[in-house]
């Protein structure tokens, strides 16, 4: 599955000299609603909602302390995407091969916050208890973290996100990253329609890396609302050139 990665040029160039990416942190998602999209609720008379807050509490403490995603789009043309997380188009999208064996969760995107039953959870630990079972998977629990893990809301579609759950292991200064390799592959350089990082930089960032990686720069499309493949000529200045045609017309305003 190809997927895309949109950063600043500084944290591209950096992910590409150190052949990682950075992994985000729940806690410090865009998103505040991160983890917190579903309300989960008893039929059972014996259970409290406030014991059930806390269970649901301490997995998400657990999520924040522990677990960190690889926050991936299917798609690199969407000019949004490259305003929002690529610098305003002065940025870097890095695309990746994932190897099919390397699970990938997509958002379950919902207008409104969701409610769901935990008792067949808890049933299925009452029943793993009493036979003593305590190792083999529990797929309603895995159903419930899922669940609580993939719900967003509606709005943030556009991103046609996927998501890889990695471990946070060892930290480097800072943060949490994740490694290119076979399994999850560097395959395309893309620069930013504004990007002024120069081609020969990249070239020569990119020789140590075992097979030849695609570079390209984006382009707006004539006919739609996105970016296509341009010339990997270097931008010139969106500015300057707003210049050129307002004095052509008379119309240069004077500077504040």
């Amino acid at each position: 599955m190809r997927v895309y990665k949109f950063l600043s040029a500084t944290h591209a160039l950096e992910d590409l000299a150190e052949h990682r990416i950075k992994i985000s942190e729940f806690s410090d998602m865009n998103d505040p609603f991160e983890l917190q999209g579903v309300n989960f609720y008893s039929e059972r008379a014996d259970v409290r909602q406030e014991d059930i807050d806390a269970i649901t509490q301490s997995i998400v403490d657990h999520f924040y302390g522990t677990v960190g995603a690889l926050c991936l789009s299917r798609d690199w043309k969407n000019p949004v995407l490259w305003s929002h997380y690529a610098d305003k188009h002065k940025g870097i999208c890095l695309g990746f091969e994932v190897a099919a064996e390397i699970e990938i969760q997509e958002p379950n995107y919902v207008k409104c916050q969701e409610r769901a039953c935990v008792d067949p959870m808890f049933s299925e630990a009452a029943t793993k208890r009493a036979s003593g079972d305590l190792k083999s998977p529990a797929p309603k629990s895995q159903e419930t973290f899922l669940r609580l893990l993939s719900t967003k809301f509606d709005a943030w579609r556009y991103e046609d996100e996927v998501r890889l759950l990695v471990r946070r292991d060892e930290k480097v200064g800072d943060f949490y990253f994740y490694p290119f390799d076979d399994k999850f592959k560097l395959t395309d350089v893309i620069l930013g329609v504004r990007c002024p990082v120069p081609v020969a930089k990249l070239k020569r960032d990119l020789r140590d890396y075992p097979e030849p990686i695609n570079i390209t720069r984006a382009a707006l499309s004539k006919t739609a609302f996105e970016m296509v493949v341009g010339s990997l000529d270097e931008p010139k200045p969106l500015d300057s050139l707003a210049q050129k045609l307002l004095k052509e017309v008379g119309k240069v305003p004077r500077p504040e």
